[in-house]
């Protein structure tokens, strides 16, 4: 009757549906009217998804068989006021007898098992009913969908809806499943009892508790048939939907795809008077600070290369122009990033006290070194390539940057150096003032050797080596009558390029001192020491020679 009504209204998808309505008036008849109708008798669950189905005519279903369970429910609700209540007046009867007969029991159990049909059946029906109205959103968004042409992201968010309908249907579905097997256990338990009992047994209770768990039994499959139809119809909903996915237009995908980053691109993370911060301009600022780097090192090179060559900077100078040169061109890329932006920079102020404060403290040792570096680049107490001397190392200066100092020691090991240590420990720079450094060679000579003729041949050995300057004159100095040897000291001016160019022309000139001395006698000193012995008395000495020599003649 009910099918043929919806033939009345005329759409022909109420036809091509009707399987599935037929199945849910049936189950529909079956919470209504559960003593007469069987598990058995009820058709099974079809769930069918088809662009000639009616979606108006499916949603007039879905509101009627809601209306039939919202209906059964409220009877359900009264239903089990009742059977509880009997249940309890069977519990005072078995509770006032000493010793109960099995009767007694058995109709407590009885109605025990009647009690707990009400609410077994008003959970499936809360379940179905939850899964109509799930089929009725789903089937709002199916309209939308087939009504007109819905975009990319509309698709996607539609599926991810209905995967979350069934992914909820499908938790019902298995938890009325498992209450299913339960009762399917205690039904075979209770058919075995019946069928083993004896004529003393009460066997008439026997039948009535195994009559309600059947009840329930059959309320738990159609139920699970019912919610087990709505998951495989939203499933075929969700395939339509993957399909008028994947047959859209690849140049409509590609555009909403454009479109997708297009509202990331103009995103809004901070928002003031006079504009906003997009994601598109932070990336922007971003590339533009990538470029605006390498672009303000190439050009401070470039500029500082042409300026050396007219004004012939040494090679510190010029490192130290292009430093401040590159520094310059980062806050004028700063300054445009803030332009470009439009950052106020009023907010500055805002957040002013709060960024100092923290920079402050977690930069100190940054700010300290990065000042320290701009001040040796102005005074310049050292420069690149001269010879330093600082905490027993020393090297040759690499490299004067804006945190620390490269130096380059004579085993061509590279020392990095924070810039404060400079200014706050003592430096010793050869070259600071002048590249001319004296060098000195100390030799002592045996006592009783020539004193001027030593002289003559340590200026003589200085004189061999070409590196040694001419001016000032080298000289020769007696320093002292030591305790070993007469003290003389070389002295002389040099320009050495490195540390260990020094040390060489030292050693080289060593060598002549060496050989002009063995030429004319002269003794280089070594350490003497005369050993005195003490004694009382006199001294034991004994002989000791050979055995063949100790033997008679």
């Amino acid at each position: 009757m009910i099918v043929r009504r919806a033939r009345r209204r005329g759409p022909t998808g109420a036809e091509s549906y009707a399987f599935f309505l037929s199945a849910l008036l049936f189950f529909l008849l079956f919470l209504l009217v559960p003593e007469k109708i069987s598990a058995a008798e009820l058709p099974s669950f079809q769930a069918a998804w088809s662009d000639t189905i009616s979606i108006e005519d499916q949603r007039l279903w879905i509101r009627y068989a809601r209306w039939e369970l919202e209906e059964r429910l409220e009877q359900l609700k009264h239903e089990e006021k009742q059977r509880e209540q009997e249940w309890v007046e069977s519990r005072r009867a078995l509770e006032k007898e000493e010793n109960p007969s099995a009767a007694v029991r058995m109709r407590e159990e009885a109605y025990r098992a009647a009690k707990d049909f009400p609410g077994t059946a008003r959970l499936a029906a809360e379940f179905c009913l939850k899964a109509l109205a799930d089929l009725d959103s789903a089937l709002v968004r199916m309209e939308f969908v087939r009504g007109r042409t819905p975009s990319l992201s509309e698709l996607r968010r539609d599926r991810e809806e209905l995967e979350a309908f069934e992914k909820q249907i499908r938790q019902n579905l298995r938890f009325l499943e498992s209450e299913s097997a339960r009762v399917k256990a205690e039904k075979k338990w209770q058919e075995k009892r019946l069928s083993e009992a004896t004529e003393k047994d009460p066997t008439r209770w026997y039948r009535y508790e195994l009559r309600w768990v059947r009840k329930q039994e059959a309320v738990l499959e159609e139920g699970a048939a019912f919610l087990q139809g709505a998951a495989d119809l939203l499933l075929s909903m969700q395939k339509d939907l993957s399909h008028r996915l994947a047959t859209l237009p690849l140049s409509r995908r590609l555009w909403e795809t454009l479109g997708i980053f297009a509202d990331i691109w103009n995103y809004e993370v901070l928002v003031f008077q006079s504009g906003s911060l997009t994601v598109g301009k932070i990336l922007l600022s971003l590339l533009l600070v990538v470029l605006g780097i390498a672009f303000a090192r190439r050009i401070s090179r470039f500029l500082v290369s042409r300026i050396a060559q007219r004004v012939r900077l040494d090679r510190g100078g010029a490192e130290t122009v292009q430093t401040f040169l590159f520094y310059a061109l980062l806050i004028l890329l700063f300054l445009v990033l803030l332009q470009v932006l439009q950052v106020p920079l009023t907010l500055f102020t805002l957040f002013g006290s709060a960024v100092a404060l923290g920079v402050g403290f977690g930069t100190q040792n940054i700010i300290n070194n990065f000042i320290s570096g701009l001040i040796l680049m102005i005074e310049r107490p050292i420069k690149i390539g001269d010879v330093v001397e600082i905490e027993n190392v020393r090297g040759v200066v690499d490299h004067i940057g804006a945190r620390s100092t490269r130096i380059r020691t004579t085993d061509n090991l590279v020392l990095v150096l924070p810039n404060s240590n400079f200014l706050e420990k003592p430096v010793i720079n050869w070259h600071l003032l002048d590249r001319r450094i004296r060098g000195s060679v100390k030799v002592g000579a045996a006592y009783g050797s020539d004193a001027r003729l030593v002289e003559k041949k340590l200026l003589e050995a200085v004189a061999r080596e070409e590196r040694v300057l001419r001016r000032p004159t080298p000289q020769v100095l007696f320093r002292d009558f030591g305790a070993d040897s007469l003290e003389f000291e070389l002295l002389f001016w040099m320009e050495p390029r490195s540390v260990v160019e020094k040390q060489e022309m030292e050693s080289r000139i060593r060598f002549s001192i060496d050989e002009l001395f063995r030429e004319c006698g002269i003794t280089i000193a070594f350490p003497q020491r005369d050993v005195h012995l003490d004694t009382a008395g006199p001294i034991a000495v004994r002989l000791e020679g050979t055995p063949s020599s100790a033997a008679p003649s």
